[in-house]
């Protein structure tokens, strides 16, 4: 009788997460691998078709390693523009619904540009 309880319980919180999944269509999609990074500035790097190729790849979260200042004989930590790139292609499911990209922090001036338009920005934060 047991036995037959917990199985019930299994098959209703399958069916639950079932009926959930049905009613709430969102999605959630790693999107911290892949990721093309420069230190220093890239004119043109807004634009879809620039060529970062030999960019090193990164995962996120990323920051800028600590760079040596050899002249001061310390470590600095690196001010100045960073580029990071990411191609990627949508799955077919999308196609007519809205998509939404979520960044958990970005350090200064930040800039977001998608396919060549800049998106969005946000100064002095972290």
């Amino acid at each position: 009788m047991v036995r037959l309880m917990k199985m019930s319980c299994a098959i209703l919180i399958a069916l639950a997460v079932t009926l959930i999944a049905q009613t709430n269509p969102r999605q959630t999609v790693r999107f911290s691998d892949s990721w093309k990074f420069y230190k220093g500035d890239a004119t043109g790097a807004d634009q879809v078709t620039f060529p970062d190729g030999t960019w090193q790849t990164v995962c996120l979260p990323h920051t800028v390693q600590l760079e040596s200042a050899k002249t001061h004989g310390s470590y600095d930590y690196y001010h100045g523009y960073c580029w990071y790139r990411k191609t990627f292609y949508p799955d077919a499911l999308w196609q007519g619904k809205k998509a939404f990209l979520e960044f958990e922090a970005g350090m200064q001036t930040t800039e977001v540009w998608v396919n060549g338009t800049k998106k969005t920005s946000c100064q002095y934060n972290f």
